[in-house]
């Protein structure tokens, strides 16, 4: 689990990203709202520093493509796992026994790509913000994509900017760069390991 480290580090420096002020009059509040409502949990993640909870899938995916959830208590307990390799984790903070900000790393066997996707979420079980951030040798691009809420759902606002993977730069999609999809989820209860969370605010 040397990687873990890393990758926790990554997401801390670039999660939550600003935005730009919303394109119609009507939504400057509700996106003034949720920016507020992001800077104050980051604020509480950056204060209780690791994850309270790690949820990995555990699968080994040569035999099936099946995902085996596994819940860890601690960081420190996710690190000592043992075993094949693992292209899927999420990092978990709660608050107010609710789920506030779920933090998923993808990677690829091939070792080809990185997703980061961070998650936060509205007390009332809705996303305020979602920001993936994709790093891949197809086309050395990085490509951050991030999405605004108010606090049922409704986009406020979304940007897209490509990067080169190595100056770090502002460029222009190449023609051998290849996306990679992942999922993403609107509503905590969604999540496909909401269970395990054992959280008792009702989301």
């Amino acid at each position: 689990m040397k990687t873990f480290k890393i990758l926790l580090l990554i997401l801390c420096l670039t999660a939550f990203a600003g935005f730009l002020p919303a394109q119609e009059p009507g939504d400057k509040k509700a996106l003034a709202d949720a920016e507020s409502f992001v800077k104050e949990a980051r604020e509480y993640i950056e204060k209780q520093g690791e994850p309270h909870l790690v949820i990995a899938d555990l699968a080994d995916h040569k035999e099936s493509s099946k995902p085996v959830w596994t819940r860890f208590e601690t960081q420190e307990a996710f690190e000592n796992t043992e075993g094949e390799d693992i292209y899927t984790i999420a990092l978990i903070w709660t608050k107010d026994e609710r789920v506030l900000a779920v933090n998923f790393t993808y990677t690829s066997p091939s070792g080809d790509w990185a997703h980061y996707v961070d998650h936060i979420f509205h007390p009332s079980g809705y996303a305020v913000q979602i920001r993936k951030e994709l790093r891949t040798f197809n086309g050395d691009m990085i490509v951050v994509r991030n999405v605004l809420f108010d606090s049922y759902a409704k986009e406020l606002k979304s940007t897209k900017e490509y990067f080169d993977l190595n100056t770090q730069k502002p460029v222009k999609a190449t023609d051998n760069f290849q996306d990679v999809d992942v999922d993403v989820y609107i509503r905590a209860s969604d999540l496909p390991f909401f269970d395990l969370l054992k959280v008792s605010g009702k989301q």
